[in-house]
């Protein structure tokens, strides 16, 4: 597996693959560069939806994961820096972090629900990476 990640093949198509995912993002929110995207593309590619695991949205993480380990040494001493320990516990407890984002989204669901007005509606999404950091910290 190190063999194929420290391949500057494998690192040219994630490099080439996140530039056009970059491309693709841009003409969300730049509408005068969508006539850029091939039709047939587009109708291949969308609907892109948060709520599946599609093939696109794996080929990302991949390549993410692949330049980080190419380029992010193994005993780089940031790794071991009190700052970045939060988030390494986050990684190494996914799925309790994970399963503490399901019912902390179900609690403010409720209190949205139930709760009119006030500061309910200013930032419902707001607890939750301070949660997941305490919750691996504690783990």
């Amino acid at each position: 597996m190190s063999r194929i990640l420290s391949s500057p093949v494998t690192l040219w198509i994630c490099i080439a693959y996140l530039a056009f995912a970059f491309f693709v993002t841009l003409t969300w929110h730049f509408p005068q560069l969508s006539y850029l995207m091939p039709k047939r593309l587009e109708q291949w590619m969308y609907p892109i939806t948060k709520t599946d695991l599609d093939v696109l949205r794996f080929a990302h993480f991949l390549a993410l994961a692949a330049i980080t380990v190419r380029f992010l040494p193994r005993d780089w001493p940031g790794l071991k820096s009190p700052w970045l320990r939060p988030l390494i516990l986050c990684g190494q407890h996914s799925l309790e972090i994970f399963c503490l984002g399901v019912f902390l989204a179900f609690a403010g669901h409720f209190v949205l629900a139930e709760v009119s007005g006030g500061a309910a509606h200013a930032r419902p999404g707001q607890p939750l990476p301070e949660s997941s950091s305490c919750a691996a910290w504690r783990g």
